[in-house]
């Protein structure tokens, strides 16, 4: 089972190979990573350890993203975080 540390570094090295740029957020609640896409759009991306879920203040801010119309997702693994930012090409 990996655990965030490992769920987040597997999805930054795949995000840098589709020519993506990664920012890595620090602030109490917001999604652990801004991704930019080729293009400019950019996505917020939470992500857990396998089998773990957002606390109730990250589901809060990242309503308060959707709310204002940003791509937003959470995940508990690398792979289904990568198929989402690759859907957004």
């Amino acid at each position: 089972m990996a655990n965030e540390a490992q769920v987040e570094e597997k999805f930054v090295r795949k995000c840098k190979a589709l020519g993506c740029t990664t920012i890595k957020l620090g602030q109490n609640g917001w999604p652990d990573r801004i991704v930019v896409i080729p293009g400019g759009l950019s996505l917020y991306v939470e992500l857990k350890g396998e089998g773990c879920s957002p606390r109730a203040l990250q589901l809060q801010r990242m309503a308060t993203l959707r709310r204002m119309g940003a791509p937003v997702a959470w995940f508990d693994n690398s792979t289904d975080a990568i198929a989402w930012v690759e859907g957004q090409l």
